[in-house]
């Protein structure tokens, strides 16, 4: 709003003293609602006018960020799946090694005999596989 405008004061409303009975009475309080009304409505209309432009500008700002950030996202999916899939090549090709497709469960107990000098501990529990059901009997 202009400074003039926000210095003039609204009117109010009040019912004309004789009622609505008469044409002329109903006539003048519509005009003079619209008097108040019109550059009420003007003022409003120029201010938001001269706003648009920021608020579109914002509004494309915030678009081109969420674009971006989407195109990001989509990039790191990409590069995930890449590494995955690399990751399950080489996981596929050591787990069909000769050496290694003996029982897992004897894995900890190698590494532990490699480690430690020593004799190596006896394991205190032993796991069920059908190769050592007859041990564990």
């Amino acid at each position: 709003m202009s400074e003039t405008d926000s210095n003039q004061q609204l009117e109010v409303y009040t019912k004309p003293e004789g009622g609505f009975f008469s044409l002329t009475s109903i006539t003048e309080a519509y005009k003079k609602a619209l008097s108040v009304a019109y550059p009420a409505t003007k003022d409003i209309a120029d201010e938001f006018t001269g706003r648009i432009p920021d608020i579109v500008n914002k509004a494309r700002q915030r678009v081109s960020d969420l674009v971006f950030n989407v195109q990001e996202l989509k990039w790191e999916i990409e590069q995930a799946r890449r590494t995955i899939v690399e990751t399950n090549d080489k996981l596929h090709a050591l787990l069909n090694q000769e050496e290694i497709k003996d029982d897992p469960l004897e894995w900890d107990i190698e590494e532990q005999k490699k480690n430690i000098d020593g004799p190596p501990e006896k394991p205190t529990k032993r796991y069920y596989t059908p190769k050592n059901q007859e041990e564990l009997a």
